[in-house]
């Protein structure tokens, strides 16, 4: 059930993820020896897994439909996937040789000892662990596959290092029972070891990272004008007030919340995705008569012209603070 949540918190990733932990105990099930129970086991995981997914969707489409009115279009949280893919948005083409490569070839390793232990029966909860993290290794890959970055293929190697950790350890237990196989472990022990070598040298850069000092000092003036503005809001407003702030993006959350007021419209500048989301903001402008509406000339992202033309033919500037201005109907 807490894994069928996730598919709501991240369609493409929980859905993933909620996919490998049911393949995951299907391959517990062929540990069993009598067919008859691993096919019954097998069935029994599938309805459960099909049951809580309905559940949980279920519940929160009811939810929705009891606090808003209408029920979520749930499926539409499956097409940001297919609007990247068929669109072609970010995507950057794979290089026939890189990195990538060895990633890739864990992961076949991966697959390859899970399918040498079932033909030769040989399987163990441990191939069955195998087998989870690299299905996730997989999905995670898919998202450098169409954005080949190399950024983004930190994302898959993480499954990639802990199948290597499983790797080491059968050939930890092989050097213990065989002697000849010391060297490709010594080597892999050395490999690994190189990272925490990098580890220790980086440790300053690491932890300027981490503490953020640089990127502190940089956006001190970035600060300072986002409180400025606030304040400049809740000057002009009441206490939970419905306004419009037509901003920079990531600056609007700011201001609503350090200005005690309200978003006018929902979903915000930040959360668009539909084209009609952004027209329904137009014709909130053209029709509306009480809202305050807070502009941002220099940092509102202008998709096209239609806020523009709205806002130069029927809005009038009431006051300003030298970058935010308070804008008020004709």
């Amino acid at each position: 059930l807490v894994l069928a949540m996730g598919i709501l918190w991240n369609p493409e990733f929980g859905t993933l993820t909620y996919a490998a932990f049911v393949v995951f105990l299907l391959a517990v099930e062929l540990l069993g020896a009598d067919r008859r129970r691993i096919l019954r086991g097998m069935v029994s995981i599938l309805s459960s897994a099909a049951l809580c997914a309905i559940a949980v969707l279920s519940s929160y489409a009811l939810a929705i439909r009891v606090a808003y009115g209408s029920f979520p279009e749930l499926f539409k949280m499956f097409r940001t996937f297919r609007v990247f893919s068929e669109l072609g948005f970010n995507m950057l083409p794979m290089p026939l040789i890189h990195p990538w490569n060895l990633i890739a070839l864990v992961f076949i390793l991966g697959l390859a000892s899970f399918l040498v232990a079932v033909i030769g029966r040989t399987l163990t909860p441990r191939h069955a662990l195998i087998l989870l993290v690299t299905i996730h290794g997989i999905g995670a890959f898919m998202y450098y596959q169409g954005r080949s970055h190399n950024w983004t293929l930190l994302g898959a190697t993480t499954y990639a290092f802990i199948l290597m950790a499983f790797f080491a350890e059968s050939l930890r237990s092989a050097a213990r029972d065989e002697g000849w196989y010391f060297l490709p472990w010594a080597l892999i022990v050395f490999v690994l070891a190189g990272s925490v070598c990098q580890l220790t040298y980086a440790a300053p850069a690491i932890s300027a990272l981490v503490t953020e000092d640089a990127n502190k000092v940089g956006s001190s003036g970035e600060n300072m004008t986002i409180a400025d503005n606030a304040r400049f809001i809740r000057a002009h407003t009441q206490e939970n007030e419905k306004v419009l702030i037509l901003s920079r993006n990531y600056h609007q959350a700011y201001y609503y919340g350090f200005s005690h007021t309200v978003a006018a419209i929902n979903p915000g500048l930040l959360d668009l995705f539909w084209r009609e989301d952004y027209n329904r903001i137009v014709r909130f402008l053209a029709s509306n008569k009480d809202v305050k509406i807070f502009f941002d000339p220099q940092g509102f992202a202008r998709y096209n012209d239609m806020v523009d033309t709205v806002l130069s033919g029927m809005y009038e500037a009431r006051s300003n603070n030298g970058r935010l201005w308070l804008l008020q109907k004709k």
